[in-house]
């Protein structure tokens, strides 16, 4: 299941709302089974609803990079993960958000106990259970101090 695979969705939608775009409900990563991929997924996953940008699912390597549970991790905004300068950048940029697949940083995001690490981010416009989401795969940068996500 590739979800990063060049399709005919890069480009924006038609129907795109201004200041942002979403992949439609035709999309073929609409129909992809995003739970299954968290599932599969080695590395640390996480899906956020755009619109709230609470956190509506993420796998256990994405709970462990970030030091949070689950149940933690599924309870935040996306905002929480980020340090507090990062996350008033990332407030301002996602709602200009212009592409379906993109891939940003470093961002500087933060454990529980506040303890700081850079990585990337590629993200992925979906539909995740009827709502407008993003599919976020944070990549740690590797001279992040960060040595939980086992990389």
């Amino acid at each position: 299941m590739n979800l990063w695979a060049p399709a005919d969705d890069h480009v924006e939608p038609p129907d795109a709302p201004a200041g942002g775009s979403t992949a439609s409900v035709g999309d073929p990563v609409a129909a992809v089974d995003l739970d299954r991929f968290l599932a599969a997924s080695p590395g640390p996953a996480v899906i956020y609803d755009v619109d709230s940008l609470q956190v509506l699912a993420a796998n256990y390597p994405a709970a462990t990079c970030y030091g949070y549970s689950y149940e933690q991790l599924t309870g935040m905004g996306i905002l929480e993960l980020f340090t507090a300068r990062d996350a008033e950048v990332v407030r301002r940029w996602l709602p200009t958000r212009s592409t379906v697949i993109q891939s940003t940083g470093p961002w500087s995001l933060h454990d529980p106990d506040g303890h700081a690490f850079q990585a990337m981010i590629t993200s992925r416009l979906a539909q995740y259970r009827g709502r407008r989401s993003a599919l976020a795969v944070p990549e740690p940068v590797p001279t992040s101090p960060v040595a939980r996500s086992g990389q």
